[in-house]
């Protein structure tokens, strides 16, 4: 499949997902590629190795507090809730519009890329950001697949950093 049809396959599937209206998708961009649009958005410089280097600031990892599951029927005996927090289906509707809204007209980039060595268990993963790193880092993470043909996700990550939800509106 050509390169444009699959960038067309690819906008289906962010508009089921309610991403409509991205401005360019950098499908399956390469490490050079992805390093060099990096540098490019001031994201990170390259070492006098000529590795890439992010500077995160304070923020280094995860936040273990800042893990959010919608509390309804499905989940409500199913999560643990003593190590999350919980959000009304109504909250994740606004957090969700918001969301939806300001990635409207966002330069993305996309990876199709799998999870786990072991065939039997792999599973197909598209991650989706606004930056270029964040996708060189997880072409980093997970493995190749040796072809995008008729590659269909298993589980979408969607990563966008600069989006910042507002406590007053969203909970």
């Amino acid at each position: 499949m050509s390169q444009d049809l699959q960038i067309a396959a690819v906008r289906a599937a962010l508009a089921k997902l309610g991403l409509r209206w991205m401005q360019n998708i950098w499908l399956n961009e390469d490490d050079a590629t992805l390093q060099a649009k990096a540098v490019a958005a001031g994201e990170g410089r390259l070492s006098r190795h000529k590795s890439f280097v992010a500077d995160t600031g304070p923020h280094t990892g995860r936040s273990p507090k800042d893990k959010y599951f919608v509390r309804d029927s499905s989940t409500a005996e199913t999560v643990w809730w003593d190590n999350a927090a919980a959000l009304t289906p109504t909250q994740f509707a606004a957090i969700k519009q918001d969301f939806l809204a300001y990635a409207r007209l966002k330069d993305i980039f996309v990876q199709d890329l799998l999870a786990g060595a072991n065939p039997v268990y792999e599973m197909p993963v598209r991650i989706i950001t606004e930056k270029a790193w964040h996708a060189l880092f997880m072409r980093h993470l997970l493995i190749h697949p040796l072809s995008h043909d008729g590659f269909v996700p298993g589980l979408t990550i969607i990563n966008f950093p600069g989006f910042k939800a507002d406590p007053a509106r969203h909970g």
